[in-house]
């Protein structure tokens, strides 16, 4: 009779153990689901809204040149949400200031340091703007060379 207990007790522990392993089979691919589905969650999550690129192309498009603006749009449209919002914090410098300085202080050179060509500043400087000629020049010259720093600028950090 005892015999026939201990066998019971451990017929019933089998089927315990294999009713546990199999709900452990179920769980683990419960878990594989679910791990696949946050995975495509997050991927959908990182997706750049095509409206905020709409937006930002919108209200920046001063400082880009006019022909690479579709070009800029394609490749924002491609980036994460993460990279895109380093896109929008970059400084970006205004052609109109720059012309401006360009117009007033050109002749010293100070819109080149401000666009960041130091040796051509320290040229303008060291020379009046290679006698008004140079200075001349950047005033056409200038709001399109920032723009194209600007463009060169976000282009990088894509």
């Amino acid at each position: 009779m005892q015999n026939d207990d201990k066998n019971n007790k451990s017929e019933s522990n089998l089927n315990l153990n294999e009713s546990s392993q199999s709900d452990f089979i179920l769980d683990d691919t419960d878990a594989d689901q679910k791990q696949d589905n946050k995975i495509n969650d997050n991927k959908k999550i990182n997706i750049v809204d095509p409206a905020d690129v709409e937006n930002y192309i919108m209200s920046n498009r001063e400082f880009f040149p006019g022909i690479k603006l579709i070009y800029l749009k394609s490749k924002l449209l491609k980036m994460d949400k993460n990279k895109f919002e380093r896109v929008c914090l970059c400084d970006l410098k205004s052609p109109t200031i720059i012309l401006l300085v360009s117009v007033f202080l050109g002749g010293l050179g100070i819109d080149r340091f401000m666009i960041g060509d130091v040796g051509i500043g320290i040229l303008k400087l060291l020379t009046g703007g290679l006698c008004g000629i140079f200075w001349i020049y950047d005033i056409f010259t200038i709001t399109e060379r920032v723009k194209k720093i600007n463009f060169e600028s976000i282009i990088l950090l894509t």
